[in-house]
This record gives structure tokens, sequence and C-alpha cells, in this order.
């Protein structure tokens, strides 16, 4: 599994997941977990942290609540979804990132290096 660059997993009703899968994929570029109803996931666990090649992000409509600020060691993620309505702001370490979205309701951001 550690030759997979892109998960998709968007809308597919998952309730809960193991993280830990995370460890074997470490050449994953792009990882959609958007619009599932994951109970556990209040915060972006530390398994998608370690993921050092990954380039896109989307764990939108999560219940996602909290953003830790060890997000910016993706130092190679160009593109972050957080779109959800209880997150109202980024840790502002969290610069490197090109394309930001935070709520549903605006439009995505975009930063310079």
């Amino acid at each position: 599994m550690s030759s997979t660059k892109t998960l998709i997993l968007s809308r597919n009703n998952i309730k809960e997941w193991q993280f830990a899968i995370l460890k074997s994929l470490s050449n994953l570029s792009c990882l959609k977990l958007d619009n599932n109803p994951l109970r556990q996931l209040r915060e972006v666990p530390s398994e998608i942290m370690s993921l050092c090649q990954l380039q896109i992000l989307d764990l939108s409509q999560n219940s996602l609540q909290s953003i830790p600020e060890g997000l910016n060691s993706l130092t190679s993620l160009i593109e972050l979804d957080l779109s959800d309505k209880n997150i109202s702001a980024l840790p502002l370490k969290l610069v490197k990132t090109r394309k930001v979205c935070l709520n549903q309701s605006s439009k995505c951001r975009e930063t310079e290096d």
C-alpha cells in the first residue's frame, strides 16, 4: 500500500476510521475525507501530520473543531480544505499552504510564499 498516492473517501458516510492506517501510506499526496460524519474527528489526527509528501488535504464538513499548529510540519501541503462551521481561525504558522478554505460561506484564500 505504500505506493498509493491518492486516497479519496469523500461522501462515504464513514463514521469511524482507523487513522493508524496512514502510517503505511507514506507516499500519499492527496487525502480527501470530506463530508463524512467522522465521530472521532475533533482535531487533525497526528497520523496525518506524518505524511511528508501530502499536497492536498480535505477534511471539510467533518465536525472538526480545532487545528493544531503542528499542521505546518506538512511542508509539501499546497491545498488545505477545512471548511466547516466550527472553525473560525487558522494557526499563524500555517502560512506556507497555497490555498486554504475555512468555511463554506467564504471563498478559499490564496497565500503567497
